[in-house]
């Protein structure tokens, strides 16, 4: 409870930081641009992430002998799962600049969607860690993404690559973590 506590502390302190450090360095209008294209893979990502966990977790803690089992085929599902989002988002994109009269979202939005087969494919494997009461590396886990989140993405940013640059920093944290 100690570590996993301290992680989710950690990824709440590493996305301040985040908030704040890409505020100063996009300005008003990028920042506005970046918060839209993140919330909307962040809905999906919700949903995806909490069923994942919830449901790996259950099923491996119920019965050890089956949780190698379990973590394959929730690997299979939610990769298929998260690759059909994925291609929803970017070939919806246009749509979606469209719809919200700003075609600089379409770019940002097709590099997060990345984000999506990522997250999926990470919540299984916190699942499993969590079903297994492999807490310390679920920790460790949760603690090296917001790490690497942060400075991937202030660090984009920070070298002038823009909205795309923190979009892309964000999904290349969640491949890394993989």
């Amino acid at each position: 409870v100690t570590f996993i506590t301290g992680a989710k502390v950690w990824f709440v302190i590493a996305g301040y930081a985040v908030y704040f450090a890409l505020t100063r360095l996009l300005g008003p209008t990028n920042f506005g641009l970046y918060a839209v294209v993140t919330s909307i893979v962040s809905v999906v990502n919700n949903v995806v992430v909490a069923v994942t966990l919830q449901s790996v977790s259950r099923f491996t803690a119920r019965d050890g002998a089956s949780a190698g089992s379990v973590h394959r085929a929730a690997t299979r599902l939610l990769a298929i799962l998260g690759l059909a989002i994925f291609l929803a988002l970017e070939l919806g994109a246009p749509l979606i600049g469209v719809v919200l009269h700003d075609p600089g979202l379409v770019a940002p939005l097709r590099v997060v969607a990345l984000v999506v087969p990522a997250y999926a494919l990470y919540a299984v494997n916190v699942g499993f860690l969590n079903g297994l009461r492999r807490f310390t590396w679920q920790a460790g886990l949760d603690g090296s993404y917001s790490t690497l989140r942060a400075a991937l993405q202030i660090g984009a940013v920070a070298l002038g690559l823009g909205v795309v640059g923190a979009t892309a920093g964000f999904a290349a944290a969640a491949f890394v973590i993989l």
